[in-house]
């Protein structure tokens, strides 16, 4: 599982990976 994400939408920026699994629910 990657550190940082880079999600594609209004806001494109990286964030850590355990803010961005706990909002999506989805990742590595």
């Amino acid at each position: 599982c990657p550190v940082t994400v880079t999600p594609t939408g209004p806001t494109s920026r990286p964030r850590p990976a355990s803010t961005f699994l706990r909002t999506t629910g989805t990742g590595s």
